[in-house]
């Protein structure tokens, strides 16, 4: 399956398990075919099944083995990375060395601290990893 669908609108594998945050991104990326996961299983088994022009990662997803500590997103990264996707990381997790990992160790595009979230400059960085 091609990046850019029939629709004419890039594919973009949103990873968030907060409903808040999903409507953000569904207000923010009206324009693109979005698809939703809020796992680690349920994102790998899109990225298996799908191509997408970009993916936009949570770090801290929900899962039942290791709620508090859980970085299931780094995973995804390694998994986007390997197959030539461009992943944005949008997360609350902003120490200094999940954001030094997220760009050394998986080349994100760019990260995104949610506590410093900006609507238009989220929408901008969007379009310009679409690039």
């Amino acid at each position: 399956m091609d990046a850019t669908p029939s629709t004419g609108q890039p594919a973009v594998l949103i990873v968030e398990d907060e409903p808040g945050w999903c409507a953000v991104y569904a207000e923010l990326l009206a324009d693109y075919a979005c698809h939703y996961a809020v796992s680690y299983g349920e994102a790998r088994g899109l990225l298996q099944r799908h191509t997408f022009a970009l993916a936009i990662v949570d770090l801290h997803l929900a899962s039942p083995a290791a709620r508090e500590e859980n970085r299931d997103g780094f995973w995804l990264l390694k998994a986007a990375r390997q197959r030539g996707v461009p992943a944005l990381v949008v997360s609350a997790l902003g120490a200094r060395e999940d954001i030094d990992r997220a760009y050394d160790e998986f080349g994100v595009f760019a990260f995104i601290e949610k506590e410093l979230f900006d609507r238009r400059g989220f929408a901008r960085t969007v379009a310009e990893a679409l690039q």
